[in-house]
């Protein structure tokens, strides 16, 4: 090898290094920092949370269940590639109904998470927009979460309905959404919650993450950064 071409080749390796550095990988909670921007992917079983973090990833790195099956019964922390400096981790977590295992689970993972002092910016509650009503009132299984966000619980999370792609009349799809924002979901929209469409693709699942990131930070005690 010439010196000629030691600058073209480690042109070559440092595009190959970048190209690693934009592949998503599961971390373990200790592997998370301070400064990554945590969202939590809540909902019932058969919703699409694995999916969904799999298409914001760009890559399969969850293994997803099919039907009502879950593959899910532990918490997974997926670090996805980002446009900006600042890392951000999906976690994936149990799903409800919540197990008496899941509960301490959660429990036991918060207090953990607590201790990092992680910045939870916000949380992704799923629904299948094919069931013609939520499974059950959201706020039954939101006071598990609400220690994480502190007093602005409410704008922090954001109602993402899924399943729009298996639907064969959109305009049903329209109508339920339109059932759930003025019944089970109205107290939170009034008080800042965002409701989103997934269209089952990694730009609309990007497309999620953006618009709730703009809402801006909010820290494991609920202040804002």
């Amino acid at each position: 090898m010439t010196s000629s071409n030691l600058p073209h080749l480690l042109s070559k390796f440092s595009s190959a290094m970048g190209f690693f550095d934009n592949l998503a990988s599961l971390l373990g909670l200790r592997q998370i920092k301070s400064t990554d921007l945590v969202i939590l992917v809540i909902g019932p079983s058969g919703v699409g949370k694995s999916s969904f973090i799999n298409k914001f990833a760009g890559q399969n790195i969850l293994k997803v269940g099919h039907g009502l099956e879950t593959t899910t019964r532990k918490f997974s922390h997926v670090l996805c590639p980002s446009r900006t400096e600042q890392r951000i981790v999906l976690v994936d977590t149990p799903p409800f109904p919540l197990s008496m295992q899941d509960e301490v689970r959660i429990k036991k993972w918060m207090r953990k998470s607590l201790g990092k002092n992680m910045i939870f910016h916000s949380i992704l509650y799923l629904h299948r927009i094919t069931d013609n009503r939520l499974n059950e009132p959201p706020k039954v299984h939101f006071h598990t979460f609400e220690t994480l966000a502190g007093g602005e619980f409410h704008s922090r999370v954001a109602l993402v309905t899924t399943m729009w792609d298996t639907l064969r009349n959109q305009e049903v799809g329209k109508g339920r959404e339109k059932e759930i924002m003025t019944g089970d979901w109205e107290e939170l929209t009034r008080k800042g919650s965002l409701v989103l469409r997934h269209e089952n693709s990694t730009d609309s699942a990007a497309e999620i993450i953006e618009q709730v990131i703009s809402l801006g930070r909010v820290s494991s005690y609920g202040t804002r950064s």
